[in-house]
């Protein structure tokens, strides 16, 4: 059990590792068309990363961007043509219609293949928030270098399943909420021209039944950045199942950062309206202009900085095998506390409820289930309604 102790100059000396507010994705942020379709003219920079691990779904998750070497870069268009919104990326035009409230992805051309929806891919509804998810079926056809009959048949789901931050170097990106798009098919190819018996609803049931057993599966991760219209970062896996086996493939990441998408993105009223909205909720939680350094997000408890707005004054540093978390704190007033422990890439390591507790100082030892072996590990702590990161090294 926890026990109260003197003050000394340990003690007194962890008011300097306080840190600034940890700010939660609100119920109303959601991705929507009106602020996140794309747009005519639009054109993004994307910078192939260090492959960033989706994590697990939930709130309050963190992910950190590691760029060891420089990737290579790619750019991302839009323009439109016919009734139709053109991406264009990696040598391949994508084709999307809007219909209703949807987004829908209707064909793709590049130089050696082409594939028409006969059932199109929806992408997007109207308003998405986190819990929000939508299926749909589909099934395609088209030709390879104009010799091979190519046919596919598929699911598709979208799920707004994370929020939380994104840790890039020293800065911090807030407010991310994270779609995760599964795509499941089969494809079959002939010389000869398929049927148009392949491509009925009927058809399509039997090869929805047998895609547990037998698919190609590519899984995308976008995390939005509410105020943004399009994602911030991208990680796309694919695998292939066969005879109930499965068979892991290709995983890459992307980085496309606001900052960098300027001069190449068209005044963006929408998105103003609710980066202003944003910046006023952000002030009012937090008395005070909101911070976007990582120093400021995440402190590392090693070099100290005070913040006098929260209650809790914390060191704390793992043991020298890494299997034990030493945490002491003083709380300057009483209140509901727990702790969360997070690897640099988002997974939960370990969590804990302390309950309530009266001002005082207090230690405690938290034996964690594996050996912290990377350079540092994230720690939130909540007091009541208040929320902090910290960054301990190794």
């Amino acid at each position: 059990m926890p026990t109260k102790k003197n003050k000394h100059t340990r003690i007194l000396l962890l008011f300097l590792s306080i840190i600034v507010p940890f700010c939660h994705c609100q119920a109303q942020d959601s991705i929507t068309l009106e602020c996140n379709a794309p747009r005519d003219g639009d054109r993004l920079r994307k910078l192939q990363i260090d492959v960033v691990s989706h994590g697990d779904r939930g709130k309050d998750a963190v992910w950190e961007v590691i760029r060891t070497d420089e990737g290579k870069g790619y750019t991302q268009e839009f323009f439109a043509k016919g009734d139709s919104m053109v991406c264009q990326e990696h040598s391949t035009n994508y084709y999307y219609t809007t219909c209703g409230d949807s987004l829908f992805l209707k064909g793709f051309r590049n130089r050696t293949t082409k594939m028409d929806y006969v059932k199109p891919v929806l992408h997007r509804t109207k308003t998405m928030a986190y819990g929000d998810s939508i299926s749909s079926e589909f099934m395609a056809r088209g030709t390879y270098c104009d010799k091979l009959h190519i046919g596919m048949w598929g699911r598709n789901s979208v799920v707004a399943d994370a929020t939380g931050i994104i840790i890039n170097g020293e800065d911090t990106l807030r407010n991310i909420l994270r779609l995760h798009r599964r795509t499941e098919f089969r494809r079959t190819s002939d010389t000869r021209h398929l049927p148009d018996t392949m491509f009925t609803d009927a058809y399509l049931r039997q090869c929805i039944d047998s895609l547990p057993c037998d698919n190609v599966c590519e899984d995308r991760y976008l995390w939005y950045k509410i105020g943004h219209r399009y994602p911030i970062m991208e990680t796309v896996v694919t695998s292939h199942v066969q005879n109930d086996s499965i068979h892991s493939g290709i995983a890459t990441s992307f980085l496309y950062l606001p900052e960098e998408q300027l001069s190449d993105l068209n005044t963006d009223l929408a998105n103003e309206k609710v980066q202003e909205r944003m910046r006023l909720r952000d002030e009012a939680a937090s008395g005070r202009k909101p911070r976007d350094s990582f120093r400021d997000m995440a402190h590392d408890c090693s070099h100290g900085g005070t913040y006098d707005d929260f209650p809790i004054a914390v060191d704390a540093r793992l043991d020298a095998d890494g299997n034990r978390l030493l945490f002491d704190y003083v709380m300057k007033e009483e209140g509901e506390l727990s702790l969360g422990i997070y690897t640099d890439g988002g997974a939960t390591i370990a969590q804990r409820n302390f309950g309530k507790r009266h001002a005082g100082a207090y230690s405690e030892i938290i034996r964690l289930s594996e050996a912290i072996n990377i350079g540092y590990v994230l720690i939130k702590i909540e007091f009541g309604e208040q929320n902090k990161v910290i960054k301990i090294r190794k």
